[in-house]
């Protein structure tokens, strides 16, 4: 398999890009650390993928635990310190919906299908 430009690649942000709180949400930068490599990772990431989206349930903006601008906020902040390590994100989707069976909260396929 040649993984090459023509393909996209999709990440979970809480977890996996950055440490995920327990029992709270991250509710603003100064609440968001990366995950130790992360940075590298996506830096490498770019030059394999043509595309790298970030798709993440917010279910803290659904509760009313933060607001869209704070979520907003934290992206800008996270993508600008991809940027400066080389790294890219093409597109953040977010889905702030808190009912689990929605379409668009993973593991459902709503954001990716959104992507497409």
């Amino acid at each position: 398999m040649n993984i090459d430009n023509a393909w996209s690649i999709f990440l979970d942000r809480d977890g996996v890009i950055n440490e995920k709180l327990e029992n709270d949400y991250v509710k603003s930068w100064g609440e968001f650390i990366f995950k130790h490599g992360t940075l590298e990772a996506i830096a490498g990431l770019g030059k394999l993928f043509g595309h790298i989206f970030i798709v993440t349930n917010q279910r803290g903006v659904g509760l009313g635990k933060m607001t869209e601008a704070e979520l907003n906020e934290i992206h800008n902040q996270m993508v600008a310190s991809i940027l400066a390590t080389s790294g890219k994100i093409d597109k953040i989707y977010h889905c702030r919906d808190t009912d689990d069976s929605s379409l668009y909260r993973k593991p459902n396929t709503g954001m990716g299908l959104m992507a497409k």
